[in-house]
């Protein structure tokens, strides 16, 4: 057997040994005939977040762009060694990111990893300067620093369309499972990432949301942006109920 058929071989038998995967697919590969019948609204061009696109030759121009802003992010913590975050985040989520791709991914647990922490570190600095006013920053030391004094704008249009791709998609799991092991405040990641993440659906979305007292743990519970957005824009039935009855009547 080859080196790649043992890998693949390893990787699966660790998933059927694994109890901890009860875990919904959520990041899909599009199909070929949407992708060719509309490639701008599937397929990234400028940056490629998570393992269908991270790797990407075409998408490499912007690697080390998203390693510097990853950098300063990861400095901004002052806390553990990268390594030492790519060995924790390996043992908590890799196989759980594995079980979010309706597709084998056929790369080391070691790759997916390193993917992980630095898109995820990338997506976090994205959506710290779109998603939470400059005001709501300076409440925590972490992230005032981290933004800076003139609430720097990280990104342009392009990058936060990307970054809504269904193929782009990061687990939220992997931005809270990254922000426990790297903050010492707790309120990073129960309070901030769930405020952060809701605002920027609102920043990027054209609809209007339902975003007034959506609790925390919610938000913290949902697959990945795209599926955040997607529940805040659904009406909830009893609304639909009470609207067609009025409607009725």
């Amino acid at each position: 057997m080859s080196g790649k058929g043992k890998t693949i071989v390893q990787n699966i038998t660790e998933i059927f040994e694994k109890d901890d995967l009860d875990i919904p697919i959520t990041i899909f590969k599009v199909p070929k005939s949407l992708n060719q019948a509309n490639p701008e609204a599937y397929e990234p061009k400028l940056v490629g977040l998570g393992a269908i696109h991270h790797l990407r030759p075409k998408l490499q121009h912007m690697q080390m762009y998203k390693v510097m802003e990853a950098k300063k992010i990861h400095k901004g913590f002052q806390g553990i060694a990268f390594s030492d975050l790519i060995e924790i985040l390996k043992d908590l989520v890799v196989s759980s990111v594995r079980a979010s791709y309706n597709m084998y991914l056929e790369m080391a647990d070691d790759v997916l990893t390193y993917i992980m922490a630095l898109d995820g570190l990338f997506l976090f600095d994205i959506l710290c300067c779109y998603g939470i006013e400059k005001q709501h920053l300076l409440s925590s030391k972490i992230l005032n620093q981290m933004v800076g004094s003139n609430g720097k704008r990280l990104t342009q249009e392009t990058i936060l369309r990307e970054a809504m791709m269904l193929e782009n998609q990061i687990p939220i799991l992997v931005l809270r499972t990254i922000l426990i092991i790297e903050s010492p405040e707790f309120e990073m990641f129960s309070e901030y990432l769930p405020k952060i993440l809701v605002g920027f659906c609102q920043y990027v979305s054209p609809f209007d949301l339902m975003t007034d007292y959506y609790p925390p743990y919610k938000t913290l519970n949902h697959a990945h942006l795209l599926d955040l957005l997607y529940h805040l824009i659904i009406v909830p039935n009893d609304s639909l109920g009470n609207n067609i009855e009025q409607h009725n009547t």
